[in-house]
């Protein structure tokens, strides 16, 4: 996946994989979609880094470890997605466009076991998921990777390398840091008033 942001001439311009949630985020921001590119007022290019890190858990200057990331489908039943789109967080999987097209993987997910098909009827196209799918999303930044892991949802298991990430674990631990956090707050606005 590939976020490129370049500045130049007072403009912004932003190259994301698509995703649902960024064009009503971004027109918020002033931006308009011009060639293939979003374009931004260069003085808001901080809040458009902002944007893609919120929303692909990068904002393309990872120059840290690109991750593989390993999706397991633990539900004991085929299922139908109730969209065109498979997303694993904001990591868009798959898309189909008609009934009968079968589903087109993004660049970088590969079906190791299982497959993605597309049914429903012909206006309304939906992605199914088999049971016992497994797919490799392959390279993800490692923003966006920790993004799949804590928001693929409860019916895929996410894994690095073959280690299964703790959900639970994860989800104690930003508990906990809200709280700290929420405890600072406290104390510094204690501080300012005296």
């Amino acid at each position: 996946m590939t976020i490129n942001i370049t500045t130049e001439n007072g403009k912004t311009k932003v190259v994301t994989p698509y995703n649902p949630s960024f064009p009503t985020r971004a027109k918020k921001l002033g931006g308009r979609w011009q060639g293939g590119a979003w374009v931004f007022d260069a003085r808001d290019e901080e809040r458009v880094r902002d944007l893609c890190r919120d929303i692909y858990g990068t904002d393309g200057q990872d120059s840290g470890r690109k991750i593989t990331v390993r999706a397991e489908y633990t539900a004991d039943h085929d299922d139908t997605v109730p969209d065109t789109d498979l997303y694993l967080g904001p990591f868009q999987v798959a898309r189909v466009f008609e009934r009968d097209g079968g589903a087109r993987l993004q660049p970088g997910v590969v079906i190791l076991a299982g497959a993605l098909y597309s049914s429903g009827s012909r206006r309304s196209p939906c992605l199914g998921v088999r049971e016992g799918t497994v797919l490799e999303l392959r390279d993800l930044p490692e923003g966006m990777a920790k993004a799949v892991a804590t928001e693929a949802g409860s019916l895929w298991r996410i894994s690095e390398a073959g280690v299964e990430v703790d959900y639970e674990a994860l989800l104690t631990e930003a508990t906990k840091l809200r709280e700290r956090l929420a405890e600072i707050e406290t104390i510094l606005s204690w501080r300012k008033a005296n």
